[in-house]
Parts: C-alpha cells; sequence; structure tokens
C-alpha cells in the first residue's frame, strides 16, 4: 500500500516537473511591458498646456525711424503682440530672393520677435495659421520673425528668418496695419532704447544681432514661496505598473524607485528628480516626429507643467535628441546657479522612446503677490561688452547670446531670484559680475 502511494506521488511530481518545463520553454516575455509600455493614468499634478503657451519669443524690438526699443516679456504689449500674431493667418509664402541679408534689421517700421530656440516647422505649423497647401515646411525652422509695414501694398508683411539654413522665408500676414502703427509701433518710445550688436556668425550669410541697451536697465530682485513636490505622484506617471516599484535609499542621500527597468532618482534632500528608462530595441531607429514635439507630448502626459516654462533649446543627433524647457518669472529666464541646473525640464529620447526626463521638485506660488520685490539696476550694453572684453576669456566674434537673466537661490521653501547679464557662449550659458572687480567665472551649464 505505502509502495503504490509512493509511486503515485511520484507520478504527480514526474507530471508537474514535465508540465513547468514545459511552460519555461513555451513562454515568451512581454517586453512591452518592460520597454514599450505607457505608464498608467493620473491626474495630472500640473496643467496640459497648448504650444502657444509653452513657445514663445523671448524679446520683442520695436524698429522706427527714431530708432529701436525693446520690449520684454512681462510687458502686456509683448503679450498682446504675440497673441495676436497667432490669431493671424500667413499667405502666399515664398523663399525671398531679394533680402539685402546686411541691412536685414535696418527697417524704420517694423516689429521683430527673437526665439531663445529655433522653431522647427513641425512646431511652427502648430502655433501659426498657415495658408493651406503653402510650402512652409521647405524651412527646417525659423528662429526670428521680423514684420514690416508694406506702404505700396498696405499689408503687413511677415519675414521667418533661419539661420540653419541661411534663408528667408516672406508672407503676406492678416495683421492690422492700423494696430500694427497705431497700438504698437507709436508706443515704442516708452520702452529702453537698444543698440544693434553683430554676434557669432560661424558661416552664416544673415548676420545675429544681439540687442542691448544704451541706458542701465531697472529689474526687480523678488523672493517667492514655493511648495515641494511629492514622489508618490511621479511613479504613477513614469512607471507601468507602481505596485512593483521599490524604494530605496542610498548612502548619499539620493532617494532611488525601480521597478527593475525604470528607475527615479531624487537627488539634493529630494529637490530635483532624474527618471532614466533604458532604451534597447529602439536603437538605430529615428523618430518620425520632432523632438520638440514629442518632449511637449511627454510632459503634457506624465504629469503635466508646474509653473512657467519656455522651450529654450533643442538638438539632435546620431544617438540621442534632448529639449530643454527653462523656467521663465516675470517674463525673464532662469539660468543655472554655478553650474547646478535647478531650473529647467530636460526630456531626451533615443529612438523612438523617451529615455530620460528630468526636472525641479518644486511648485513656486507665483498667484501670489511676491515676499518681497525690490529694484535692481544693472548696468547698460556698452558696459557689459567692456566687461567681456576685459574680464573675461570668451572672444566677442563667438558669443551666441548676452541677455538679462535671474540666477536662483533657494532658502528652504523661499525662492530669491537676482537679475543680471548671462553671455551664451558655446552653447552654455555664463552669468557675469560686473560689479565683482575680481571678473570671476561662474559654472557653465
Amino acid at each position: 500500500m505505502i509502495e503504490r502511494v509512493k509511486s503515485g506521488l511520484l507520478t504527480i511530481l514526474v507530471i508537474i516537473s514535465l508540465f513547468l518545463t514545459w511552460l519555461m520553454w513555451t513562454y515568451q516575455p512581454d517586453y512591452d511591458l518592460l520597454q514599450g509600455t505607457e505608464p498608467i493614468e493620473s491626474d495630472p499634478y500640473g496643467e496640459e498646456l497648448n504650444y502657444d503657451e509653452v513657445v514663445w519669443p523671448e524679446r520683442m524690438i520695436l524698429h522706427t525711424q527714431l530708432g529701436s526699443t525693446m520690449v520684454d516679456g512681462q510687458e502686456s504689449l509683448f503679450v498682446s503682440f504675440y497673441e495676436t500674431l497667432l490669431d493671424a493667418g500667413f499667405e502666399e509664402l515664398s523663399v525671398s530672393t531679394s533680402v539685402d541679408t546686411e541691412n536685414l534689421y535696418d527697417v524704420e517700421s517694423g516689429i521683430e520677435l527673437i526665439f531663445p530656440a529655433p522653431i522647427p516647422s513641425e512646431v511652427l505649423g502648430e502655433l501659426f495659421e498657415f495658408e493651406e497647401d503653402e510650402p512652409y515646411l521647405t524651412v527646417g525652422s525659423a528662429d526670428r520673425f521680423l514684420f514690416t509695414h508694406d506702404e505700396e501694398n498696405e499689408e503687413i508683411l511677415a519675414h521667418l528668418i533661419s539661420y540653419e539654413e541661411d534663408l528667408v522665408i516672406e508672407a503676406s500676414t492678416t495683421l492690422s496695419v492700423s494696430d500694427f502703427e497705431n497700438q504698437y509701433l507709436n508706443r515704442a518710445g516708452s520702452y529702453p532704447e537698444v543698440f544693434a550688436h553683430q554676434g557669432n556668425e560661424g558661416n552664416e550669410e544673415i548676420p545675429r544681432i544681439h540687442y542691448l541697451p544704451e541706458n542701465p536697465l531697472t529689474y526687480p530682485h523678488v523672493q517667492y514661496t514655493s511648495v515641494e513636490l511629492q514622489a508618490e505622484p511621479f511613479i504613477d506617471y513614469l512607471f507601468s505598473d507602481p505596485t512593483y516599484v521599490k524604494h530605496y535609499r542610498q548612502e548619499n542621500g539620493t532617494e532611488s524607485f525601480t521597478d527593475g527597468n525604470r528607475m527615479m532618482n531624487l537627488t539634493r534632500n529630494g529637490r530635483y528628480l532624474n527618471y532614466i528608462n533604458p532604451v534597447f530595441s529602439d536603437h538605430g531607429t529615428a523618430s518620425q516626429q520632432h523632438v520638440v514635439n514629442t518632449s511637449f507630448d511627454f510632459i503634457n502626459s506624465h504629469g503635466g507643467w508646474t509653473d512657467q516654462y519656455h522651450l529654450y533649446s533643442w538638438s539632435q543627433d546620431a544617438d540621442q535628441d534632448e529639449s530643454r524647457f527653462r523656467l521663465i518669472i516675470e517674463g525673464v529666464p532662469v539660468f543655472e546657479s554655478n553650474g547646478v541646473n535647478r531650473t529647467s525640464l530636460f526630456v531626451t529620447r533615443s529612438g523612438t522612446q523617451t529615455s530620460r526626463y528630468s526636472r525641479p521638485m518644486y511648485d513656486i506660488d507665483v498667484e501670489e503677490e511676491p515676499i518681497e520685490s525690490t529694484p535692481y539696476e544693472l548696468p547698460a550694453g556698452q558696459e557689459v561688452l567692456d566687461y567681456i572684453e576685459q574680464h573675461t576669456p570668451f572672444s566677442e566674434e563667438e558669443i551666441e547670446n548676452i541677455r538679462v537673466g535671474y540666477q536662483m537661490d533657494r532658502h528652504n521653501l523661499v525662492l530669491a531670484f537676482e537679475p543680471m547679464w548671462f553671455v551664451k557662449y558655446r552653447d552654455s550659458w555664463y552669468p557675469l559680475e560686473i560689479n565683482n572687480s575680481e571678473g570671476e567665472e561662474h559654472g557653465l551649464e
């Protein structure tokens, strides 16, 4: 009897072993769960925005017979013109073959919009109303828009300037001539006068012009309170199944969350998030969408936008693509402090998949009045150029941009923003502490 029971148990064990062996040989793992599956949907932490809330010019220049003046991003005139432009139409687009590139910006009745990064044609089509069937996509990107009053035909012409392709696209617009002159150009005298300074040209036929103030400028030194963002919602946004996510604390204080494939790290005492998604299957496969489009969509669908961020740079190469969206305070961009990034959203793409996402973990109470706002005077443009020549190693011919920005310092939940001049040199921004007689230089981004 006992032998029969043993024999029966042995037979059952053999059957189970054969069944498990069959499962092992026939099992096909669903790699999509590791690489292609999107995280589960969750209520957004921030807002889902449209392109016209994220892609904005950094400067508006008013050209008149009396000279040129500059309007900053926080001014109502700046906002009014750009919002009007977003509703306007562009018609009869053509590549301009008669542009005097050396004197392109020498106009006596015009408005110039300067973007911080080239706007890809795929994004131009999302922002502006181009006449159907017009070949506007023949330009890969546009860096500036120059609008002029065509008195012969009594219309406002648009010139889309592309430095990458050394060409200008010309178009008629539906902008009102009377509004162009009366609401905008006639108010040019209310804003700071600027002079043109030619920057880095490279091999370009169209010069890159920077505008610097004739006189000192005043910007507010402001302080805002902030709220720390919690990690838990981002676990839902960034992992396909949050129930598999494990939490670890590393020796250096970094908090790590991983499902065995993706990883989310919180550094600097939880103040900065760095998400990594290893990508293997898409190596060598190029995305059909521009990186700006996919980055914008990724942020919208993974928690949304907290605070105000504007597209400020992007790059595409054989290995990976990246977009950067920079924090904007009172219409002014916030740059890094001593080379430490605490103020930008980064999205990196490898092939067709997002491989990295980095962002600050705070939300600024900009809806409330700043807890402190003190006027701060910055030197005029010529003094800035003299300082660069005398106290920095930067070659004036290689300078890509010069502008006022904020440098941020954090004291617990209070964020202080100090205005200062910055120079862009070889794709990196450096603060210029002009009041520092030592001429110290600070870290690059």
